[in-house]
């Protein structure tokens, strides 16, 4: 089943893309003041994930003509639409939970909120939230032209799994939750960054929940599959996947997980790897042993390799 809901969101990727004049695929959500006429560009995180837009092509329509594209999200609970009007149907359209979106073999997210998400798409092999550094087929504020993902679609990740946070703000659960206490400054390759700086700020990710991370993690994260940021709806391919590290990111209690730099890898309940869509729609198992830089190019759509796991 897991298998089969991450093809269709790849086919839905695609679909979508395809009504566009030059095929593309989108960003990681889009602009609701001009939603009707440029769409898939945006910035804040505050803004709607891509995922509403694939609700027509997952069987979720009736979702879909619902929901208000001109809101903005100012956090999940609380949406406003472009004059600061408060309305409440997008947080109750974001509650309904979207079959598609959940992998049967994920804990589910109990918390109050959302319903929880497992498939996020691949903003690349970089920690920064930065549109021009993101070397994934999907980015923060611009549209990919198919023919921009010049390593072949099907050397490139478009999309894979992600966790659910347990919903526990006492308690910091590996490899569900998120640290938000941790620097990335040691990571000073901006794109494919060398496993040993990796492994060094997973260290210190390690270090601050072995020494009782409660009050700097988050448990929310993948709750809501409307709301775009980082964990949530997009992931990187920084670190491989099922990292024997925490997920982290320098950000602070009050950000809500807004665009920031991070380490926000792939994870499954699966054993030894998580199910991923190339960007032609092909599924493949990658295994938690896969070699870095080997995973780090399948991330990037223009990197000069044409990486393979086969």
């Amino acid at each position: 089943q897991c298998v089969n809901n991450v093809k269709q969101m790849a086919l839905a990727m695609q679909s979508l893309g395809g009504t566009k004049t030059e095929p593309c695929f989108p960003g990681a959500g889009f602009n609701p003041i001009n939603s009707g006429t440029v769409w898939w560009k945006t910035d804040p995180a505050y803004w709607s994930a891509v995922h509403v837009s694939l609700l027509p092509f997952v069987e979720h329509n009736d979702l879909f003509v619902r929901y208000q594209l001109q809101n903005w999200i100012a956090g999940p609970n609380n949406d406003h639409d472009v004059r600061g009007a408060p309305t409440n149907v997008n947080a109750s359209i974001g509650n309904r939970r979207v079959v598609p979106f959940i992998c049967p073999s994920a804990p589910p997210f109990t918390g109050p909120g959302g319903p929880g998400l497992n498939y996020a798409f691949n903003v690349g092999s970089t920690t920064y939230w930065n549109n021009a550094l993101m070397n994934g087929p999907v980015r923060r504020a611009s549209e990919t032209p198919l023919s921009d993902i010049r390593d072949g679609l099907s050397k490139t990740i478009l999309l894979s799994e992600v966790l659910t946070g347990d919903s526990n703000t006492s308690v910091f659960t590996y490899p569900r939750d998120i640290l938000y206490s941790v620097s990335v400054a040691g990571i000073t390759t901006p794109v494919m960054p060398p496993q040993s700086q990796v492994d060094a700020l997973g260290a210190l990710a390690k270090a601050a929940m072995d020494g009782g991370a409660a009050s700097g993690h988050r448990s929310n994260v993948a709750d809501y599959w409307h709301y775009n940021s980082p964990n949530n709806t997009t992931y990187n391919t920084v670190a491989p996947p099922n990292w024997a590290f925490p997920t982290s990111t320098p950000c602070h209690s009050g950000c809500w997980l807004l665009p920031i730099d991070g380490v926000y890898p792939a994870r499954s309940a699966h054993p030894g790897g998580v199910n991923a869509a190339m960007a032609d729609g092909s599924v493949r198992f990658i295994a938690d042993t896969v070699d870095y830089v080997t995973y780090q190019r399948l991330g990037g759509r223009n990197d000069g390799s044409s990486a393979t796991t086969e």
